[in-house]
């Protein structure tokens, strides 16, 4: 007699130790608007930043778009342009601001900077710039910095190298809605330009090259030419079409911000002229741990590719202002073929993605905001105007345009940030260089979930899954499934539970040919099958389960791989741990973690004598060493077997007894709590002012000055006439050590006043004069 047995089997996908978070693996690279008293002044702005593109090199380079003009933020009055950032230290900051980069007034300077993007074939940075029927496309070379290549005069503005105008763009429909996109392929000759025009998707290509001739191929509201078919997926009045990217295959996305459904939309591009209807239309799936909800807007999208499988990266939000926080990055795996593609969620990045509170802990991720009218619970403070995302636009490491692989495993946001640990006015905009896990996946590809088996049977086919890594290689040591709750079988009821690798690459079980990697019984739900000589690198494996049925066989087996410790795995290269082992992070030997203190700042210094797979360190700080905030980042080393010096300076520490300690993290995400130090911080005694330095200077020095108690405060330069030349402060301060940047690029050289006034809450007085040399 037949017994029949319903299998029933759910194939999960591993991430990393720390599941469903990037936040592990993130720094802040300072905030781009932010005059902060550990970095150059980069000012706060009330401009719209439209983009942030990512240039390798020596030294790696962001470029942050400006938006639109805005005045008090450190550059020239009227002045719309790029910031210009290298990542390297500038002082005690991590970047150096080299100032802004604009179009030189020939044929214009930049008009508002709606997108930016670097292609690294041609090492160029492309703009989208303009408003209304007026948009146009720029290029110019990647590598330029601004005005002040060595730093710290960000007023200062240089012409863009290489600066070329290509093309009129909406030459039939005007630039319009509410976000905008900019993406570059390159392949071989060809160059094709893909914009994401707010209210529509326009297409662009030359066949000659970078300096050859631009024609419109097509765009998604209007058939320019007649001969194909109207685009009605997103609608000819559409207003959210907020990012545009190429797939490997070079055909386009974009997506429908405005649409609450987490709406995508995939269009075949050929050159052919003519207007093309979306071939895809796909509402991105939520994951358990995406907190940014099922209706939530798109306002980024990129593309990659590892290996040979492709990911996506969502800028995801709720469309309600009321749910500020809800704002993250998701990152999914594109499944199928062009027509039928879905996508998975794996893992995310920001505080719209759970992880028992690990992010939302964090001062500067909590601070991240969907920035909207202002409304009450939360607060929401409208920056810029109009509803945006936190988490706005997005920059990936492309090797090369047109196969999407990656240089290296990190990407870039521009975001805006409410951070209330920095001397700033908020909310202003930051740049963010996120750490991106790699990942060891095993998708199901067959279930037979329907097979019926004969008592006494073996090598009953159950599921084939692949098996791929990011990483150079893995050995994989062993899988384990569980028993599913509905299962009514025993453990006595099935005799071996059998994994075996795909041995001609046919995707066929064959039983006769196929390698068996390992053999494994229940006992209790569960078995655990060791495997022997499985190895997986970055080509993909094919691998079975097939279960031998005991003749006394009866009911219902269901089995699932286990959602914890799924599968044991050691490395063989030096690229980061494997997922779900359970493995300590990699080993880096502290040897000293110290303090000094300064006035109001505290200067932290440690060093390690070992270092494996460090990506860095969060400096951390609390009051009471149980709130901790994540308050800077420092690079680590990599891999190093000699002594390492580290340095972070906290400029306002704040007064009595504070903690810091050191989290660090490998280039996997896991990582490390060392234990914290404890500081002593005095309240000031005295109302001093002190000479500026360097003095004499050119074209910024610094002015500190210290208040014992709290009170209204006003720092401004006179010219030796007694003309007032600028108002550095005039706001309430607490008491404090205070240090401020005064940028004199417009002035003439010559001698200068500055006069510091304190009025106490007594309504007592206290003033201080100064002179200081410009020289230039």
């Amino acid at each position: 007699m037949k017994k029949m047995i319903l299998i029933m089997v759910m194939l999960g996908t591993l991430h990393t130790l720390a599941q469903h978070n990037f936040s592990n693996g993130y720094v802040v690279l300072d905030n781009i608007n932010e005059p902060s008293l550990s970095a150059p002044n980069l000012g706060n702005t009330t401009g719209q930043e439209r983009g942030i593109a990512y240039r390798s090199g020596t030294p790696d380079i962001i470029y942050v778009a400006r938006g639109g003009t805005s005045t008090g933020d450190g550059r020239p009055g009227g002045v719309v342009g790029i910031a210009a950032i290298k990542l390297t230290a500038y002082g005690s900051s991590d970047y150096t601001d080299t100032g802004l980069l604009v179009s030189g007034g020939t044929p214009a300077n930049f008009s508002f900077i709606q997108a930016i993007f670097y292609e690294p074939v041609l090492d160029k940075v492309w703009v989208l710039d303009g408003s209304g029927s007026s948009a146009r496309v720029w290029y110019f070379d990647g590598g330029a910095v601004g005005g002040s290549p060595s730093g710290g005069g960000t007023a200062v503005t240089a012409t863009a190298t290489g600066i070329t105008h290509l093309f009129q763009a909406s030459n039939a429909t005007s630039l319009g809605g509410g976000g905008r996109g900019l993406a570059v392929r390159v392949s071989g000759s060809t160059v094709t330009v893909a914009l994401g025009m707010g209210s529509h998707l326009e297409v662009w290509e030359s066949t000659t090259g970078l300096a050859g001739t631009y024609s419109q191929k097509f765009e998604s509201s209007n058939d320019l030419d007649g001969a194909g078919s109207l685009c009605t997926a997103l609608g000819t009045t559409s207003s959210s079409v907020r990012d545009v990217t190429f797939d490997e295959n070079g055909d386009i996305w974009v997506v429908n911000a405005g649409g609450g459904n987490r709406s995508v939309f995939r269009f075949p591009f050929t050159s052919s002229g003519t207007g093309v209807i979306a071939g895809d239309a796909i509402a991105l799936p939520s994951g358990s741990f995406d907190n940014t909800g099922g209706g939530a807007n798109v306002n980024s999208f990129k593309i990659y590719v590892e290996n040979t499988t492709v990911y996506a990266l969502a800028g995801l939000r709720q469309s309600s202002p009321s749910t500020a926080n809800n704002s993250g990055i998701v990152r999914f795996r594109r499944n199928g073929a062009a027509g039928t593609y879905s996508f998975t969620a794996l893992d995310g990045f920001g505080v719209g993605i759970t992880n028992t509170s690990l992010e939302n802990s964090d001062a500067i991720m909590g601070s991240l905001q969907y920035k909207a009218n202002a409304v009450a619970s939360p607060t929401i403070i409208s920056q810029p105007s109009g509803g945006t995302q936190a988490l706005m636009y997005m920059s990936m490491p492309y090797s090369s345009s047109s196969t999407l692989q990656l240089s290296s495993r990190k990407f870039y946001v521009n975001a805006f940030v409410i951070n209330t640990l920095k001397a700033q006015t908020v909310p202003t905009s930051a740049a963010i260089e996120v750490l991106l896990p790699p990942l060891n996946t095993f998708t199901k590809i067959t279930d037979n979930s329907s097979s019926s088996f004969s008592p006494g049977s073996t090598n009953n086919l159950l599921l084939a899954f692949i098996g791929s890594t990011s990483r150079s290689a893995i050995t994989v040591n062993s899988f384990r499934f569980n028993r599913t709750g509905g299962s009514t079988a025993t453990d006595s009821e099935v005799d071996a539970v059998k994994v075996w690798e795909d041995a001609n690459a046919n995707n066929t079980f064959e039983s006769g040919i196929d390698n068996l990697r390992g053999s494994g019984t229940m006992s209790s739900g569960v078995s655990t099958i060791t495997l022997t000589g499985v190895t997986l690198t970055t080509s993909s494996k094919t691998f079975f389960v097939t279960v031998d049925v005991n003749p006394a066989a009866i009911g219902t087996l269901g089995l699932q791989l286990s959602t914890a410790n799924v599968v044991t795995a050691t490395k063989t290269d030096n690229t980061g741990t494997v997922e779900n082992t359970g493995q300590s992070p990699l080993p880096v030997e502290l040897s000293s973690f110290t303090s000094t203190v300064s006035g109001q700042a505290v200067n932290l210094s440690w060093s390690t004598a070992t270092e494996v797979d460090n990506y860095g360190f969060e400096v951390q700080k609390s009051e009471n060493q149980s709130d901790w905030s994540t308050i800077g980042f420092v690079h680590g080393s990599g891999n190093s077997n000699s002594n390492k010096q580290y340095a972070y300076t906290d400029q306002q520490a704040g007064f009595g007894t504070i903690y810091y300690r050191l989290k660090q993290i490998d280039n996997a995400g896991t990582f490390k709590v060392y234990d914290p130090i404890t500081v002593e911080v005095e309240i000031p005694k005295d109302f001093t002012l002190s000479q500026n330095y360097p003095n004499p200077f050119n074209p910024a020095t610094t002015i500190n000055y210290t208040l014992p108690t709290a009170g209204g405060v006003t720092l401004q330069v006179y010219s030796m006439n007694g003309e007032l030349v600028q108002t550095l402060v005039q706001k309430y301060q607490a008491a404090g050590s205070y240090s401020v940047t005064f940028d004199a690029s417009g002035l003439a050289s010559g001698t200068y006043a500055y006069r510091l006034i304190t009025t106490g809450a007594d309504g007592q007085t206290q003033s201080a004069l100064k002179k200081m040399l410009l020289m230039k």
